[in-house]
This record gives structure tokens, sequence and C-alpha cells, in this order.
């Protein structure tokens, strides 16, 4: 999976994308991986599943950061 393939940097607070893969696992890993690149406090959540007849996964951005006295 190449970096550029996930727009962290482009997605707002509340937005998502979606990434076609038959590994779900592995870009799962690489997204998180290109998030902790992106800002290192940068909060996301995943789905597996299926979008217009695609495998894949949706990652969606929370919020802009934690703040470190957040728990």
């Amino acid at each position: 999976m190449q970096p550029q393939q996930f727009p962290w940097g482009k997605v707002k607070k509340g937005e998502g994308f979606f990434i076609p893969s038959l590994n779900p696992d592995k870009t799962i890993r690489a997204g998180r991986n290109a998030a902790l690149d992106y800002n290192p406090r940068l909060r996301i959540e995943w789905r597996v599943g299926r979008r217009d007849g695609l495998f894949g996964v949706l990652f969606i951005r929370l919020n802009e950061v934690l703040s470190l006295g957040q728990s």
C-alpha cells in the first residue's frame, strides 16, 4: 500500500474514505500507519465492508487531535 492512498490531510472531521482491498488487515495497518505519520494524535476508526460492490475498508477521521488532557 502506498501512503498517498490514505488522504488524511484532505479529510475533514467526521468525513472518511474507502479503500478497496481483499486483505483488510493489511489495509487497516497501512491506514493506521499513514495516520500516525500524518499526525500521531489523530483519532480515526475503520469499518470493513462493501461499497458499490467492492470489498474494502472505510476509514473515518473522528476529530482533529487528542488533547493531552484527555484520557
